[in-house]
């Protein structure tokens, strides 16, 4: 018998589900016995990574208009729209690797409470503020308060901007420098 389509959504709701629980116990074993892993990077490597993997898609991808648009027989309008799309697309990107960065940084500075809430929570990551807070932590111990307070300050700015484009959207503010601040703080 076919499931329908409900059957289906809950089906792979479920599937998630399992392999979040089972990515949490990788993730546990990771950190306390290495050998014995099949991760071949530490997990919090492999979310700078895919952070990386992120700005460079932002940088070379989707922030910068191509060659291939100059030639085509496109009105005015079109081509200021997928403009302002590619930038709209590359800040909800920066938003996202920002985002992994905090949350890759609170997975190796403090392993046990990240991978106790993955624990607790059927394999969902410890919220981006508790890991803001982490992270903060660490850093306010190695450099200038001033510093620490520019990182906090880009950090709301890109979860303001990433917010705003992925839950309304309609009013969005873009510019080359606000890209190169995101870049400079990953």
């Amino acid at each position: 018998m076919q499931m329908d389509s409900l059957e289906q959504i809950i089906q792979y709701h479920q599937d998630v589900k399992e392999h979040h629980q089972a990515a949490t116990y990788k993730i546990w074993a990771y950190y306390h016995d290495p050998r014995v892993t099949k991760y071949e990077s530490a997990p919090h490597n492999q979310q700078f990574k895919q952070a990386a993997a992120y700005i460079d898609m932002a940088i070379t991808k989707v922030g910068t208009a191509g060659d291939e648009w100059n030639d085509r027989d496109m009105s005015i309008e079109w081509a200021s729209r997928r403009d302002w799309s590619s930038l709209m697309a590359a800040d909800l990107l920066y938003g996202v690797a920002l985002e992994l960065i905090v949350s890759a940084a609170h997975l190796k500075i403090d392993t046990r409470n990240y991978v106790s809430h993955m624990s607790k929570t059927d394999g969902d990551t410890p919220y981006i503020g508790e890991s803001r807070t982490c992270l903060a932590e660490d850093l306010g111990r190695d450099i200038p308060y001033a510093h620490l307070k520019e990182i906090e300050a880009t950090l709301d700015f890109a979860k303001m901007k990433r917010n705003n484009l992925a839950h309304f959207g309609h009013h969005y503010q873009g510019a080359a420098d606000f890209s190169m601040l995101f870049v400079m703080l990953c």
